[in-house]
C-alpha cells in the first residue's frame, strides 16, 4: 500500500475531482454490501438481476450508476458563499464538525498509546 505509487486507482483519478489530475475513472473502493457491490471510481453497481433469486448460482448484472459531473471544489465554494450569504444552511452542523474532531484525535490518540481509544457518550451528541 502505497499514495506514492503511479496507478489509476486513486480516489483523484477515479473521481475526476481534483481538476489538475487526469481522470482515468478506474475504481478505487469497493463497497460490499447484502443487496450488492459499488465500485467507486468506476461506478459499477453488481447485483442480482430483479426478480431472480439471490444466489451463488444466477449471474450478477452490472449497472452504471450516474454521476454529476460538477467540479466538487467549484460546488463547495458556491455552497459557503451562500451560506454567508445566508441563503443556504449549512450541509454539516457544529456537531458533525466536532464529531469529526473527537474522531481524529482519538485515532492520533489511539496510534501513538497503541490502544483502543474509547469516545464513548460524548460522540452521541
Amino acid at each position: 500500500m502505497s499514495d506514492a505509487t503511479p496507478s489509476p486507482h486513486n480516489f483523484e483519478s477515479g473521481t475526476g475531482e481534483n481538476p489538475i489530475i487526469p481522470r482515468h475513472g478506474r475504481d478505487f473502493y469497493r463497497i460490499f454490501g447484502s443487496e450488492g457491490t459499488l465500485s467507486v471510481g468506476d461506478m459499477k453497481l453488481w447485483r442480482h438481476a430483479p426478480g431472480d433469486e439471490a444466489s451463488w448460482s444466477n449471474r450478477l448484472i452490472e449497472q452504471n450508476v450516474k454521476i454529476g459531473t460538477e467540479v466538487p471544489f467549484d460546488v463547495q465554494i458556491e455552497h459557503i458563499v451562500k451560506v454567508v450569504q445566508g441563503t443556504e444552511t449549512p450541509r454539516c452542523s457544529i456537531d458533525d464538525g466536532l464529531r469529526a474532531v473527537m474522531v481524529t484525535e482519538a485515532v492520533k490518540e489511539s496510534l501513538k498509546t497503541s490502544q483502543p481509544v474509547d469516545i464513548g457518550r460524548a460522540s452521541r451528541l
